[in-house]
């Protein structure tokens, strides 16, 4: 039976109820044989399915857990590092940081890119945060990538979401909705 075959047919199945010395094992495990490990569809499949990624449970403790390597963000992506800087429970631990790691877990679906539904997950950060600063560079960001954000589907799910900059009272603020705003441009070009 080979290693690929054994990893997939019995150890990830349980890795959820193995001691944490023995899950350290088997990450070891991966990484050092990935170059043949991911030759098979069957452990890949199983693997993307396995909470076996180390993260920190929430932002306000040091306790662990493990998730499925689509739950958490890349930390190379600068974007998402800037808007989450305050939430590392959203980033693997530091021990599935390196270059090597990093490189596993994007093939098995860490989030590497900003599609419409991270965006969304960033402008509800923003608004829970209410930081004027991420709001900038969340609306430079939008407009950066235009045309995959802007469609009516997206701008009606952003409009419930306070998330745009402005001045209120004479300092910055989170002053509206991007919806609200982005809406009227999308009345516009329907004119057209």
């Amino acid at each position: 039976m080979s290693e690929a075959k054994l990893l997939y047919m019995f150890v990830l199945p349980e890795f959820t109820r193995i001691p944490v010395s023995q899950k350290q094992i088997i990450c070891e495990t991966v990484l050092c044989n990935w170059t043949s490990l991911k030759t098979s569809t069957e452990f890949i499949t199983a693997l993307k399915e396995t909470p076996f990624v180390k993260h920190l449970r929430n932002d306000q403790t040091t306790d662990y857990e493990h998730v499925c390597a689509k739950e958490l963000f890349d930390p190379k992506v600068e974007f998402l590092c800037d808007i989450f800087d305050e939430n590392p429970s959203k980033f693997p631990a530091s021990e599935f940081c390196s270059l090597e790691w990093l490189e596993i877990l994007r093939e098995i679906g860490l989030v590497k890119s900003v599609d419409k539904e991270t965006f969304l997950l960033c402008a509800k950060r923003i608004e829970i945060s209410g930081s004027p600063e991420k709001a900038i560079k969340l609306h430079r960001f939008f407009l950066e990538n235009i045309s995959e954000y802007f469609d009516q589907d997206n701008l009606r799910k952003l409009s419930f979401i306070k998330c745009v900059p402005g001045e209120h009272n004479g300092s910055l603020d989170l002053v509206s909705r991007l919806g609200e705003i982005f809406s009227c441009c999308a009345s516009l070009k329907l004119l057209f």
